[in-house]
């Protein structure tokens, strides 16, 4: 709760004009109080909000005719074992939002699919996605103009 206060704070009294926000949660919470804030170079909160579902992301790059891996949400247990029956294996299922991975696991078995489901938060949450080969990456943006 005293994040952004305590933001501000700094920014006045330091003179800070200009903020880098990086960590997920942190461009989350910089985005929605932008107003309090010097700069950002975020784009508009609601992109803010789509980039960080991955669902969403992915819809949007789907509708825009961007080529995408498969991707299907798990909301129940139904759903997993269809994904097991409409993709290739292995499989990434990965939690729909967070960074650096967070909760990702490349899959082949239905029953291992299931414990890291229930282990973490649960039907809802994941995604299963096909398996692309090659390097991770990620990518950082400054939003200007």
């Amino acid at each position: 709760p005293a994040y952004i206060p305590s933001l501000v704070d700094i920014c006045e009294r330091e003179r800070i004009e200009f903020v880098h926000a990086q960590p997920d949660a942190e461009v989350e919470a910089i985005s929605g109080n932008r107003m309090k804030l010097p700069r950002t170079f975020l784009p508009p909160h609601w992109t803010v909000r789509r980039c960080q579902d991955k669902l969403a992301t992915w819809r949007s790059w789907e509708r825009a005719k961007v080529k995408v891996p498969r991707t299907l949400l798990i909301s129940e247990y139904q759903d997993l074992v269809h994904a097991f029956a409409q993709l290739e294996r292995p499989f990434w299922i990965r939690l729909r939002s967070g960074a650096a991975g967070a909760g990702s696991l490349k899959v082949d078995d239905l029953g291992e699919a299931m414990a890291w489901i229930t282990r973490h938060k649960g039907c809802g949450q994941f995604l299963a996605s096909e398996y692309l080969p090659g390097r991770c990456f990620t990518y950082q943006t400054i939003w200007h103009n």
